[in-house]
C-alpha cells in the first residue's frame, strides 16, 4: 500500500512538472506546428511549470510593435500569453515561436519583467524609446533562436514535414 501510495505521489509530481499550452484559436492553419514547436521549445528550454497561452491576433504586428510579430505578457511569471500575428507563414513561425518562448524562459528565470511600460532585464531599464534591436533581451532572445534552429535542424524541418504531409491528408479527407 506504501509503495502505491509513494507511486502515486511520484506520478502527481512528475505530471505537474509539464509546461500546460493552449492554443486559443483551433482554426488557424498552422496550430498543430505551433503547438509542436512550443512544447520542444519549452523541453529544450527546461520550462516546466508556465501556463502558456498562444492567441492569435489580426493586428498587423510589424507596423505597431518595432518589426515584431509576436508580444508575451505575464503578470505572475507562471501564466504566460503569447500575442501571435495570424497571417505568418511556417517560416516565420518558426522563428518567432522559438524567439517568444525564450522570453518566456527569461520571465521564468527572473531575467526579465515588464513593469510601468518599462522592460526590466538583469538590471538595465528599456523604454519603448530603446531601440529594438540592441536591446540585450532581444539579442539573447535572437541569438537563442539562431542557435536552436542550428541545432535542430533536423528535427524542424521533419517536424514541418510531417505536419504539412497531415494537413494534407486531412484535406485529401474532406475532399472524399
Amino acid at each position: 500500500m506504501k509503495t502505491l501510495f509513494a507511486l502515486i505521489i511520484l506520478l502527481l509530481f512528475v505530471l505537474n512538472l509539464h509546461s500546460q499550452i493552449i492554443i486559443s484559436d483551433n482554426i488557424h492553419n498552422n496550430t498543430e506546428l505551433i503547438d509542436s514547436l512550443a512544447r520542444y521549445c519549452a523541453r529544450d528550454l527546461g520550462i516546466d511549470t508556465a501556463h502558456i497561452e498562444i492567441c492569435f491576433n489580426s493586428t498587423d504586428f510589424d507596423k505597431y510593435n518595432n518589426g515584431e510579430y509576436a508580444t508575451v505578457r505575464t503578470t505572475d511569471n507562471k501564466l504566460f500569453v503569447i500575442n501571435l500575428q495570424n497571417n505568418l507563414g511556417v517560416q516565420k513561425i518558426k522563428r518567432v515561436i522559438i524567439h517568444e518562448m525564450f522570453h518566456v524562459y527569461q520571465f521564468v528565470k527572473k531575467e526579465l519583467a515588464i513593469r510601468s511600460y518599462c522592460v526590466y532585464y538583469k538590471g538595465t531599464t528599456y523604454t519603448n524609446d530603446s531601440d529594438y534591436l540592441k536591446r540585450e533581451y532581444e539579442i539573447a532572445a535572437f541569438k537563442y533562436t539562431h542557435d536552436f534552429q542550428k541545432a535542430h535542424k533536423t528535427e524542424l524541418n521533419s517536424m514541418i514535414k510531417i505536419l504539412k504531409t497531415k494537413k494534407q491528408w486531412k484535406n485529401l479527407q474532406a475532399y472524399w
